[in-house]
């Protein structure tokens, strides 16, 4: 979460104001695919070296009393 959070506000911002496009999306999907891994994580489940962690996190989300679907 603190990668995604740096990312986002530190990269991504400056891609912007120097009007760097490219570099803006590639940083947006970075800070997108790492904010979910960091949940996983802090739910304490362990998840496959995989792109797409959405099931994981639905499924544990679940189990520890959230209301997340797939």
């Amino acid at each position: 979460m603190r990668e995604a959070h740096r990312i986002f506000h530190r990269d991504l911002r400056a891609a912007w104001e120097d009007r760097d496009y490219n570099l803006v999306v590639r940083r947006a999907q970075e800070a997108v695919e790492l904010a979910p891994k960091g949940v996983v994580r802090i739910l304490g489940a362990d998840f496959p070296k995989v792109r797409d962690v959405g099931p994981i996190f639905a499924r544990e989300s679940r189990r520890k009393g959230g209301a997340i679907s797939e």
